[in-house]
């Protein structure tokens, strides 16, 4: 099962909400953590940031290797969303 978090951060992610997230779905066997739209500097938004795969620094400040590493404590896989 897959976790995508765009639904409770509406493409704004956040270090701090990332790691909200995953302390609410202990236990409940999801497989996947998708970080979605929104990760990267998004100056304009991210529908309108096209191919700026930059993460943004105000809302993962430690980048996304923090996260990435929480996720895998947490037994899942990390994912990230990207257009294409």
């Amino acid at each position: 099962m897959q976790f995508n978090e765009f639904c409770t951060s509406r493409g704004r992610p956040t270090e701090a909400s990332v790691l909200e997230n995953l302390d609410s779905l202990k236990g409940k066997n999801i497989q996947y953590y998708v970080i979605d739209a929104g990760w990267y500097a998004n100056q304009h938004g991210w529908e309108k940031s096209h191919e700026d795969w930059q993460f943004n620094h105000e809302q993962f400040p430690n980048g996304l290797k923090t996260v990435i590493e929480e996720i895998k404590k947490n037994n899942m896989v990390p994912g990230i969303w990207f257009e294409i």
